[in-house]
């Protein structure tokens, strides 16, 4: 169970329908995919979705620290000894690249379990087969949104939604009452402004939706008006989700220790197998809620976060951000199924079903990097 080859593949994934946020607007999904394969004949997949905006990576930086860095480590690599590696990469000076260890590490993670014969999400601790899902709703006028998501609530049973704010106070305020009323009072809605908001006027939006209540909020504003938005995060009626500002370890535990949020949002894609389970037992143990978010992954990856989601009770708790997939145009993997609102785990080796090479040469766009031992 020895690695003997490491492919990186870089790749533009299209969307259904751009997406604005306050960054900009999203057409297309650059990811890039990381394939290993064992000396036994087994071969794992995982998926960077770096976001320049969210922790500064890209395609580019990617794929040159995998070919250059990563990847030599993971050759030779024993997948049943992963403590072995983890500990290479934590003695590499290359801290800042987090997506770029995730896609190794979650390739890693498949690879093992196909070699063991076993689905993935056992070896992390196998506490659920399924996770409820959350729907990340798209931009458009409220009607626009709120029919989104009447639409998911109605043919796969989403009871738990995500909308993007933050481009405007009033119209952030009408867009969030009108998905309210569409998917009912039971429903769980969150906003996120990706910090795009003053402190004070997130304490306005929130107090602006009256009976439309958020479950909690992401991002309201920025960390680096660190006094305001610990008042913020102090008179909120909901938690305070931290995303973009905690990219790592010591930053989440900062932001919670330090009052900047009481709520994580852990993306396996950003923070790889063993963070990310760090991350979620820091929450339990601290008594933090927190949920598995999303980079925008394929099917590919929504394997790979649907594991950690359902690895223990804590992160399993809460629905987790695992449909965006749905959104695109085309898929590399086929996709999980989703009913009652619950997406369910396949009982195949590994992280899920092969990767569709033939969807994944469709989108790639630069020849793969091949390491081999």
């Amino acid at each position: 169970m020895i690695v003997t080859e490491v492919e990186i593949v870089p790749c533009a994934v299209p969307r259904r329908e751009p997406i604005k946020t306050v960054f900009g607007t999203l057409a297309a999904h650059d990811h890039v995919v990381v394939a290993v394969r064992l000396d036994s004949g087994e071969c794992g997949y995982g998926e960077a979705s770096p976001l320049p905006w969210n922790g500064g990576e890209t395609v580019a930086s990617v794929t040159a620290i995998l070919g250059q860095h990563f990847g030599p480590l993971a050759l030779g690599h024993d997948v049943r000894r992963p403590a072995q590696l983890q500990d290479a990469l934590d003695r590499t000076t290359f801290t800042a690249n987090p997506s770029a260890r995730a896609a190794l590490e979650l390739a890693l993670l498949d690879a093992r379990g196909r070699a063991l014969r076993v689905p993935s999400r056992h070896l992390l601790g196998g506490f659920a087969d399924s996770v409820r899902a959350t729907a990340i709703l798209g931009s458009g006028s409220p009607s626009v949104v709120a029919e989104e998501a009447a639409t998911y609530q109605a043919t796969v049973g989403v009871t738990s939604f995500k909308i993007k704010v933050g481009l405007g106070l009033r119209a952030d305020v009408e867009l969030v009452r009108t998905v309210r009323e569409a998917v009912g009072p039971r429903a769980v809605i969150y906003a996120d402004a990706n910090q795009a908001y003053t402190a004070q006027e997130a304490l306005a939006f929130l107090q602006s939706l009256g009976d439309a209540r958020l479950d909690w909020f992401e991002e309201p504003c920025p960390v680096a008006a660190a006094s305001a938005r610990r008042t913020l995060v102090a008179s909120s009626p909901v938690p305070v989700l931290a995303d973009e500002t905690c990219g790592d370890v010591d930053t989440a535990v900062t932001s919670v220790l330090g009052g900047l949020s009481t709520m994580l949002s852990v993306k396996p894609a950003r923070t790889g197998v063993s963070r990310s389970l760090q991350l979620a037992e820091f929450c339990r143990s601290t008594g933090t809620p927190a949920i598995i978010g999303s980079t925008g992954e394929t099917a590919l990856g929504v394997y790979g976060s649907a594991a950690v989601a359902a690895s223990s009770g804590w992160t399993a708790a809460r629905p987790a951000e695992l449909l965006m997939h749905r959104d695109l145009a085309v898929d590399l993997a086929p996709r999980p199924v989703v009913a009652d609102g619950v997406l369910h785990l396949p009982d195949s080796n590994g992280l899920g079903p092969d990767v569709d090479r033939a969807a994944l040469d469709a989108v790639t766009t630069a020849a793969p990097t091949v390491l081999q031992h």
